[in-house]
């Protein structure tokens, strides 16, 4: 599952950094909206929200603010979306 969850982070880390540099308006890179997946998000004490499912997630939109733009659009809100799966 460590392995899982490595491979998850890289991608979604390449796939933030690629989007980065596709969008070559923005003057800034954009910010990281971190969300951790865990089988029991019981006394979890981190900052980021906690999912126990990827579905969760996803329904919840990473639990991110998106101020003014539509939800779920991260490119307008200049954000890379990041669930970091933990567990065994």
């Amino acid at each position: 599952m460590q392995k899982l969850s490595n491979i998850f982070l890289v991608g979604s880390l390449i796939l933030g950094l690629a989007a980065g540099h596709a969008a070559t308006a923005s003057p800034s890179s954009p910010a990281e909206a971190i969300a951790v997946i865990r089988q029991d998000c019981g006394g979890y004490p981190g900052p980021e929200p906690c999912y126990t499912s990827l579905a969760a997630w996803q329904a919840d939109f990473g639990g991110i603010d998106f101020g003014p733009a539509p939800p779920g659009d991260l490119v307008a809100a200049d954000l890379v979306g990041i669930a970091r799966i933990e567990g065994e």
